[in-house]
Parts: C-alpha cells; sequence; structure tokens
C-alpha cells in the first residue's frame, strides 16, 4: 500500500505480463491474504474505496486467484449465507461477489451449503426460498446440500414454492431422477408439490413433463377426482 498505493496500479498489472507485474501480482496476493476476511467484509459497503476489495476486483479473473486464500473463501462463504438470508442481492455475473463465490473450492464450503439448507428447511425468516435464489443456489444444493437427509423440508420449503416458475421447474425436470427420489421420500410433505404438478400436467402435453410425473406417481391419463 505504501509502495503502490494507487489501486489502479492492479488494473495495468493483470493485462501487461512481465517479470516485474508477475513477482508485484504475487506479492499483493501475499499481502491480501493476511488481511481478516472480517475487515474484507466490513469494506464491502466501500468497496470503491477499498484499497484490497478493489486488488480483488482487479486480479479475481487472474490466474493469480485461481487457488483463494483463507480469507477469501471465508468471504466468499459468507457472501452466499448472505445470498441465501436476503441480507445481500442476488450478485450479476461481473459482480465481485459473484466471480469469488464462483471461484470457491466446493471441498471447502459443505458446512456453509448444508447450514443454509438447514435455514431454508427451517422455515427461518430471511432464508426463504423464491425463484430467484432457488436459480442461484440450486447446483450447490445439488451437489452439497444433502437434500435426501430432510426429504419432507425440503420439498416443502425449497421445491414446492418454485413450481410455478418455468426456468426452476426446468431445472427440477431436468435432474428428474434426483428430484424424483426426493419427492417420494417426502410423504405428505409432498402434496402441495403434487398438486401443482398435477395442475401443470393437465395444461401440458411436454413430454419431458410427463416423464417426470409419473416418476413421482401422477399419471396425465388419470383424473384425481373422478365423478362418473
Amino acid at each position: 500500500q505504501q509502495i503502490i498505493p494507487n489501486f489502479q496500479f492492479f488494473q495495468f498489472s493483470k493485462v501487461i505480463k512481465n517479470a516485474l507485474t508477475g513477482y508485484l501480482n504475487e506479492t499483493i496476493i501475499e499481502a491480501l491474504s493476511n488481511v481478516q476476511a472480517n475487515t474484507l467484509y466490513q469494506q464491502r459497503q466501500q468497496q470503491q474505496n477499498s484499497y484490497w476489495i478493489q486488488v480483488i476486483n482487479n486480479l479475481i479473473d487472474t490466474d493469480f486467484l485461481n487457488l483463494l486464500p483463507d480469507n477469501l473463501t471465508e468471504l466468499g462463504k459468507r457472501y452466499l449465507d448472505d445470498i441465501a438470508a436476503s441480507r445481500l442481492a442476488i450478485p450479476n455475473t461481473n459482480d465481485i461477489v459473484y466471480k469469488l463465490i464462483g471461484k470457491l473450492d466446493h471441498r471447502k464450503t459443505q458446512e456453509t451449503i448444508t447450514n443454509v439448507k438447514n435455514q431454508i428447511c427451517n422455515n427461518i425468516t430471511g432464508y426463504r426460498i423464491d425463484a430467484n435464489k432457488f436459480l442461484f443456489l440450486y447446483d450447490w444444493f445439488e451437489k452439497q446440500g444433502d437434500l435426501s437427509s430432510r426429504a419432507g423440508d425440503v420439498c416443502q420449503y425449497i421445491l414446492s414454492p418454485v413450481t410455478n416458475n418455468d426456468n426452476c421447474l426446468n431445472i427440477i425436470i431436468g435432474n428428474a431422477d434426483f428430484y424424483a427420489n426426493i419427492i417420494n421420500s417426502a410423504g405428505a410433505q409432498a402434496d402441495t408439490f403434487k398438486s401443482s404438478i398435477e395442475n401443470k400436467l393437465s395444461k401440458s402435453t411436454d413430454i419431458n413433463l410427463i416423464a417426470f410425473a409419473e416418476k413421482i406417481g401422477i399419471n396425465k391419463n388419470s383424473k384425481k377426482n373422478d365423478t362418473k
């Protein structure tokens, strides 16, 4: 910070590749790795003027941060939890938050994802799911959420609230076996989800929806309430 007080320098050091810029980039990442994660978290609100946040912003797309130091891993996990808890808006793809989360080592995020799932399944205010959250988090849930361990709650609090969103439903249908196993294990907590699928099925000829419905015990040709 003393030798290079203007963090805009790193806009250039990441694209001008020589021995000097390589050394300087490695040196600044080493210094960055010694900053407390709490300090970085607090500086996010003033990120335009934060030396360290701007260093991250400038170098996050480079090989110098392919492997995140521990403090940035902790920062990324806090961002993930903040998004799930509605404390932080879902970032766009150019946002530093999005990029940092995208570089998280999945071997270090299991506890965070499990906690997020449990908070949603416990119906904690703030953590309640909506379509945008589901689309942001579903890949994490599928890989690390251990959703089957709370199948009923997952069906009630994660899947049922998003069935009316076509993008979310396409995700679920696209991984039909995975989600069908959860739904079929959910007991009565799957009733709302199944009713929604029945309703959509009555108005659709989508072969993928029909196939998925059959996996969870719903047949398009059967009538729930046969009045004959």
